[in-house]
């Protein structure tokens, strides 16, 4: 097994493809933010036990399941009574089943920029209650998931990675590494919502860098920057600055 000590850009996994840090890049007051404290990362349900075994020895002490729980119903996660791992299901998407019907028909008429947009407008509940859960999990490592590791997960660790002090190119540089490592597992290609001969549809399956980006410039325009955005979430100052303490040394 690979040294779980050392600090991973792409964590070297056997069923894991896109369990990935967010630490490393420059933070605020000339900082790093912390290897070792968040892994964003796709699907749990087909960890070995190495897999979990590597990601206990890197320090990760709770799960933060994005998905709705018709997805989770479907598709369990591994880590969920893993013994040192704290199992929190918050939704990023909404809790009602997916209709398929009208995902893959949004998928078609919108940009997938816009519906990362729509979705931290309409989702404000989850974002306060994902960073008040950030605030008070267990001291260690948080990992945070949804399916792929690239559209809720990749709206997440925007959102830290901003608040860290991650300028937009670096947020941008971090999101659109979720396409190759999807690709090792072919992972897209088992969702009937996605026909990758469709050039349409196939959109969805890159993770470009101006996606994450219009992100960014949405909550720089419109809230002039991630603190507001944060406030009108409704996270409290407390809860702000003890997310970011766990993304920068003291």
């Amino acid at each position: 097994m690979y040294d779980c000590t050392l600090n991973w850009t792409r964590l070297p996994l056997e069923n894991g493809n896109n369990f990935r840090e967010i630490g490393g890049y420059p933070g605020d007051d000339e900082k790093i933010i912390r290897y070792h404290r968040f892994v964003r990362a796709s699907s749990t349900s087909s960890l070995t036990d190495n897999d979990i075994a590597f990601l206990k020895g890197y320090g990760v002490v709770a799960d933060i399941d994005l998905r709705s729980k018709a997805e989770i119903a479907s598709s369990p996660d591994r880590l969920n009574g893993v013994e040192g791992i704290e199992y929190r299901v918050l939704p990023f998407s909404g809790n009602q089943p997916v209709d398929t019907d009208n995902l893959a028909y949004q998928r078609l008429t919108l940009s997938i920029s816009k519906l990362y947009v729509r979705e931290m407008i309409e989702q404000t509940d989850a974002v306060r209650d994902i960073f008040n859960y950030i605030a008070h999990a267990p001291e260690g490592c948080i990992l945070f998931h949804c399916h792929a590791g690239k559209d809720r997960t990749g709206v997440l660790a925007m959102l830290l990675m901003y608040l860290a002090g991650a300028d937009k190119e670096d947020c941008m540089s971090n999101y659109e590494q979720s396409y190759s490592n999807l690709r090792r597992g072919n992972i897209f290609y088992v969702s009937h919502l996605i026909d990758p001969g469709d050039e349409d549809s196939a959109e969805f399956l890159f993770s470009r860098p101006d996606t994450i980006m219009e992100c960014y410039e949405f909550i720089e325009n419109k809230y002039a920057g991630v603190l507001p955005y944060l406030y009108d979430c409704g996270v409290s100052e407390q809860d702000i600055l003890k997310v970011k303490s766990r993304l920068l040394d003291p």
